[in-house]
């Protein structure tokens, strides 16, 4: 995800560029709402042709060319002393505290803004005052200092609601959304949201169509917890089904470009590229240049993750034509070090590098130039020197960063070519001894070295399987929930697990949901590898029906995972060949209603209540293909407190052991569990795994073992 060095997320830089064009653009918007509020510097501003002509120039170069507009605001200061009026003078200082503003500088911004609001406060100026407020605000979010900024963010909140400025407080409560979001603090996102909805809520009750499209998009975007989600993208929607028509296309364009980020954020990067292409279009079709540039970038970005190279080179190549058409050569310089991060991220170096020079050349290009003598005559050379160095500084740290990589890469490839020729030798000595040897060796010699290198080749593929095992446990191990969380939400449960090898077919899995919990136990088809390549199967299935909504009833859930294994390992058509599958049990308690619902597939469970066992059959047939697939059964059934239901694989009862080297059997692990809960033992599972270790001895183990006892 290239140019994100502030923050972890796409949208949240998102957030950022959306603040900085909404905040400058809204600068024609503050004169006129100004004298709106300010009838008698109106007048006087209407009245002096040649103020406001200069005034409206100014304001349109603003962020065009701040140069020229720090020119254009010593002739406004000007005119101001000759005409001395307040109202003018006041606007001539306002207009050089914006030059100051665009300046990025700071400190002269904040003391120019803080000298002109004492005199709108004092001539009661509501509008100017709001404003200005809110440029004081922004000022001190430049300097990241955003304890000061939401000071000022709220002074001027307070005075838009004291006057019901409506046009302000929609403006006010979008800006301090995305200064909490700029922020970047993990509570800074709720309240970020908070602001988004007092916004969306005053423009629905204002019936501002605009403004809660504008609204919907931020929230669409910024989630509640500073991440759009599937749900909040449908806000977004919302937002493009209100634009859709206007002849303004910008807000529209930011919806667009707030779907391909989100669903970038999400992963989804099919329906991301989708918009990002719209973005592009519509660019295109209107003919703006410079984000026609940046929207191609946008859009071989996509191809780039998704792979498709050949596409990548193609918009590659527009966002470049594009950029050539840029006379400012901005553009130019943001697609070279945009396109030279993208191709790096694929593993193109080459044409990686082609850009970063052509970058490199650019900049240099523009370091040397003479933009900054217009500088001069306003007093802010030194200023200006020194945002140059800081470029110039990153420009050749970076440039260092490069050359290191490539030294990097080049001593790597040394080193990869010593060790190469190193091994070549090696294997030359060992094929010339291996010669010797054989010519001098009788046949016996040479039979022992093939049986040696037959058991060295063995020992190594059997550490190779065993270690592939062993990493397969850790995965099976993270997908089977962790027993202390049952064990919390049901206190006195207990669960014996034995796997047969390292990783087992049986399986266990919980998930509640308001006041149920569901609780399953399986027994996949084989044991080992095989069956936990199943197990793993079984328990995302379950999560995906439950936790998705597919389903809610015990039945309906089997039946849904019986109907996704099928198609997981495609068995629609292979008339019962193959018996791949799991026997499972699978309950639904309510806590609340103390009713547990049970379905099952050739596993039955016990509810053990007051020294009683009572056992409840599950339907004859696996979750998986067979010759006669009904549909699952569920039963219903009350329980009491401290009632234990019992949920289990037949590992336990199957075992082979005792002196007579017989089964387990039902009847005795039904003794031991109606034992074991009356006497309100402490270590049930425990006891379990004593009978099973002791009936064991020294026989194999036949089958994985799962018990599950849930005390209710």
């Amino acid at each position: 995800m290239p140019y994100i060095c502030l923050y972890k997320y796409r949208h949240v830089r998102h957030f950022l560029l959306i603040f900085l064009i909404l905040f400058t653009a809204g600068e024609s918007f503050s004169l006129s709402i100004s004298l709106k509020v300010e009838p008698e510097t109106s007048k006087i501003f209407l009245n002096s042709t040649e103020f406001k002509k200069n005034y409206d120039q100014g304001d349109e170069l603003l962020t065009i060319n701040p140069n020229k507009a720090y020119r254009i605001a010593l002739e406004l200061q000007r005119i101001a002393i000759k005409m001395d009026k307040i109202e003018i003078t006041f606007l001539a200082d306002y207009f050089l505290a914006k030059c100051y503003y665009h300046f990025n500088d700071a400190g002269k911004a904040l003391k120019a803004f803080a000298l002109i609001d004492r005199v709108a406060e004092k001539n009661n100026w509501i509008g100017a005052h709001i404003k200005i407020n809110t440029y004081l605000a922004s000022t001190f979010q430049m300097k990241r200092n955003f304890g000061m900024a939401d000071k000022y963010y709220k002074k001027a909140l307070a005075i838009a609601k004291k006057y019901n400025k409506t046009d302000y407080l929609l403006d006010l409560y979008e800006k301090i959304g995305y200064s909490q979001i700029i922020n970047a603090k993990k509570e800074s996102f709720a309240i970020g949201h908070k602001y988004f909805k007092e916004g969306l809520k005053l423009a629905e009750k204002l019936k501002d169509t605009l403004q809660i499209a504008i609204f919907y998009t931020r929230l669409g975007l910024l989630g509640k917890n500073g991440s759009p989600t599937d749900s909040t993208v449908g806000l977004i929607h919302k937002s493009i089904d209100l634009l859709k028509g206007r002849k303004d296309p910008r807000e529209l364009l930011l919806a667009y470009k707030s779907l391909g980020d989100a669903y970038y954020t999400l992963d989804k990067n099919d329906s991301s590229l989708f918009y990002y292409l719209e973005v592009y279009k519509i660019h295109k079709l209107n003919g703006h240049v410079r984000v026609s540039a940046v929207g191609a970038c946008d859009v071989a970005y996509m191809y780039g993750t998704i792979g498709n190279i050949d596409m990548l080179n193609k918009y590659a190549d527009s966002a470049v034509a594009y950029a050539k058409m840029d006379r400012t050569g901005e553009a130019r310089l943001y697609v070279n070090k945009w396109l030279a991060d993208i191709y790096k991220n694929v593993g193109k170096f080459e044409v990686s590098n082609k850009y970063f020079k052509q970058h490199s050349f650019l900049l240099d290009s523009i370091l040397k130039s003479g933009n900054a003598e217009a500088l001069v005559s306003a007093g802010l050379q030194s200023e200006f020197d020194g945002q140059l160095e800081v470029i110039r500084l990153n420009h050749l740290k970076e440039r260092e960063i490069r050359k290191k990589e490539k030294d990097h890469q080049a001593f790597l490839s040394r080193i990869y070519l010593f060790g190469f020729f190193i091994v070549l030798i090696f294997l030359i000595i060992i094929f010339r001894e291996f010669r010797i040897n054989r010519k001098q060796k009788i046949i016996i010699s040479q039979q022992h070295e093939d049986v040696s290198s037959q058991k060295i080749v063995l020992e190594t593929k059997n550490k190779e399987i065993t270690d592939s095992i062993n990493y397969a446990l850790r995965i099976q191990s993270a997908l089977l929930p962790n027993p202390e969380d049952l064990f919390k939400l049901l206190q006195g449960s207990f669960i014996y697990y034995a796997p047969k090898d390292i990783v087992s077919g049986d399986f266990y899995w919980f998930y509640k949901r308001n006041n149920h919990i569901y609780i399953a136990c399986g027994d996949c088809t084989g044991h080992g590898v095989p069956g936990a390549l199943m197990s793993v199967l079984g328990i995302n299935l379950l999560a995906d029906i439950i936790d998705g909504g597919k389903a809610d009833e015990p039945a309906k859930i089997l039946d849904a995972l019986r109907a996704g294994i099928i198609r997981s390992l495609n068995k629609d058509n292979n008339n019962g060949e193959y018996k791949d599958g799991m026997d499972i049990s699978l309950v639904k308690i309510d806590t609340h209603a103390h009713t547990c619902v049970f379905a099952g597939a050739n596993n039955p469970i016990y509810h053990i209540s007051n020294g009683n066992l009572v056992e409840y059959k599950a339907n004859a047939q696996p979750v998986g293909y067979s010759h006669k697939m009904e549909p699952f059964v569920q039963l219903e059934f009350k329980f009491q407190k401290n009632d234990h239901l019992v949920l289990f694989t037949d590992g336990f009862a199957d075992q082979f052991g005792g002196k007579s080297n017989k089964k387990f059997m039902y009847k005795k692990f039904k003794e031991i569990l109606v034992h074991s809960v009356s006497n309100n033992e402490a270590n049930i599972e425990a006891i379990l795994k004593k009978h099973f270790i002791d009936w064991k001895g020294q026989t194999e183990q036949v089958d994985d073992v799962c018990v599950l006892g849930i005390k209710l």
